[in-house]
């Protein structure tokens, strides 16, 4: 591809206001005293193309200034220029445009900034796209080789001038120098595409991540390898005891699911006995309608507070029941705090006696007892020394189960309590009912006492057995009241109790079993560390070998070049 500068113009860059500069293809020499633009022509073209300057700063000033510095507003910096690419001209063209909004509420438009715009053969487009096209067009560096003579000998790095000059003149490549020795040909498919030094970087990359996974893995490995009990406890014979446990809950929940089924049929008895009555109240005024406006009126207000008082009983007997089953679980939980505590205290007595222990060397014979000959100090130190750690680990595995069983006891005192408040504060609201019921139940015995003290009987009393609406409904209260006056034996508060005692033997089996499954997926992953170590250590020394082979193909082509 063959490109020439036609022409460029400058306007507003910096100190120059407006210049144009034909070259008409050929090449020109600008002269200047200094701080006449030179540089800043320099700095046009070169952020025209790559939005640089001419040392490379993407950041640097480009509007013109007043004398104190600042930025002059209502400029707009451009450079443009005509190329000729393979004799066909083509227009760049780049502008930096003040940014100018209106906020809300207010009357005039502030400045905000700058924006770049660009047009590449007289077509706007995105900044993006106008670099792509650039690069299609010419190579950055190709570009800056060729506009400033001291760019290759002081601004390249060293590796890409030896690219460049190997590419003017020729040398031995990678797949030439791996020709050269057989035993170098599984650098092909080991490279992969990649060159020389980059499989380097990659291999010393992969090393160096390797070996720090492999030296991270041992640690790992003891560390939860110190952590395991010395000794475990038979599991299965505690598996058992669990489920025999749970079987015996299973049937307190039964028992007790009964007791209040049962309360429920005698609450149902109470509601059916107060209708049944007050049918019966009915059928009797219904008899003695003959008997006076008056005296039925005062009747029907008599039979409805009578129905009142005894919804109010009803009520008054189930908050009583509530009351006391309460009361009764209040009592469980103070029992089952006292044996917290006194567990509490054992455990804490257990930690300060832990804590205590010391290492005791004891009597240690000094002489070997088949030679005669004295056992060195060194041997008795190292002896002694290897006593202490395992005493010292045994002291804080046991300390660490105590301190476990200690967080456990209060968790279990706290969900005591938490129950325990709300227990309470069911009682306190149940008794205020209770009390409420109660008074609300004295004022209507009083309205009723008051009502038959006003009740006249003008005539004798009617014989309501004469009627048989009467006697059957009669009958029926009889015997409901019958059953109900049987004596019915609670056993909720001991139920509650067993259960309660049923349940801590539970917590206590689930939390040996949960250690179990601690120390086995412990072990589960002792072995998948051990795995990762051998899989590690293979890889290393696959890629070790790779590095052997780099290095003969370093010797190698030293003598193929």
């Amino acid at each position: 591809m063959n490109i020439k500068l036609n022409w460029f113009r400058i306007k507003n860059f910096k100190g120059i206001k407006d210049l144009i500069v034909e070259l008409n293809g050929k090449n020109i020499n600008i002269f200047g005293n200094n701080a006449t633009g030179k540089t800043t022509t320099m700095d046009a073209i070169r952020w025209l193309f790559f939005d640089k300057d001419s040392n490379d700063n993407t950041k640097f000033t480009i509007k013109p200034q007043d004398e104190d510095g600042k930025d002059l507003l209502y400029l707009e910096p451009t450079v443009e220029s005509e190329l000729l690419v393979d004799g066909k001209p083509l227009k760049l063209k780049k502008s930096m445009v003040e940014k100018w909004v209106k906020r809300q509420g207010a009357t005039e438009k502030v400045f905000d900034g700058h924006t770049n715009k660009y047009w590449f053969n007289e077509v706007p487009c995105k900044a993006g796209e106008y670099k792509d096209k650039i690069d299609s067009l010419i190579n950055e560096n190709i570009f800056k080789m060729i506009t400033d003579p001291l760019f290759f000998n002081t601004k390249l790095k060293w590796e890409e001038r030896r690219k460049i000059l190997l590419e003017i003149s020729g040398d031995a490549t990678d797949e030439q120098v791996i020709a050269s020795d057989e035993s170098l040909s599984r650098l092909t498919e080991i490279l992969n595409d990649r060159s020389i030094d980059d499989y380097k970087l990659v291999l010393a990359d992969k090393l160096k991540g390797l070996k720090k996974e492999r030296d991270d893995l041992p640690p790992r490995i003891d560390e939860l390898t110190r952590s395991l009990p010395n000794e475990e406890p038979d599991y299965s014979a505690i598996e058992v005891e669990l489920k025999g446990y749970k079987d015996q809950l299973a049937t307190v929940e039964f028992l007790m699911t009964n007791a209040t089924n049962k309360a429920n049929k005698i609450t149902e008895k109470y509601q059916e006995l107060g209708k049944l009555k007050s049918q019966l109240e009915k059928v009797k005024e219904k008899i003695k309608s003959e008997s006076g406006a008056d005296r039925k009126k005062l009747l029907e207000k008599k039979s409805e507070l009578e129905n009142g008082k005894f919804i109010l009983q009803s009520g008054i007997r189930e908050l009583q029941l509530e009351v006391q089953e309460a009361k009764t679980r209040l009592e469980s939980n103070s029992k089952t705090r006292q044996r917290l505590l006194e567990e509490w205290r054992n455990l804490s007595d257990k930690n300060l006696e832990i804590l205590s222990e010391e290492f005791e060397v004891g009597e240690r014979a000094t002489n070997c007892p088949t030679c005669g000959q004295d056992i060195p100090e060194e041997t008795i130190a190292t002896e002694i020394g290897t006593l202490r750690v395992k005493f010292e680990q045994n002291k804080k595995i046991k300390l660490a189960d105590n301190i476990a069983l200690l967080e456990k006891n209060k968790e279990s005192g706290l969900a005591l309590k938490i129950n325990t408040e709300k227990i309470k504060s069911d009682l306190e609201l149940a008794e205020k009912e209770l009390s409420d019921k109660e008074f609300q139940l004295e004022n209507l015995t009083i309205s009723i006492n008051a009502l038959d003290s006003e009740i006249v009987r003008p005539i004798e009393e009617p014989d309501y057995t004469k009627y048989q609406e009467y006697n059957e409904l009669f009958d029926k209260i009889e015997q409901l009241q019958a059953e109900l006056d049987k004596p019915v034996e609670d056993k909720s508060s001991e139920l509650l109790q067993k259960k309660a005692d049923i349940q801590l033997e539970i917590e206590a089996r689930n939390r040996v079993l949960n250690v179990k499954d601690e120390v086995e997926k412990k072990k589960a992953r002792i072995e998948e560390l051990k795995a990762e170590e051998k899989r590690v250590s293979t890889l290393i020394a696959e890629l070790e070998g790779h590095k052997f082979l780099l290095e003969k193909f370093t010797v190698a082509n030293v003598f193929v070049n």
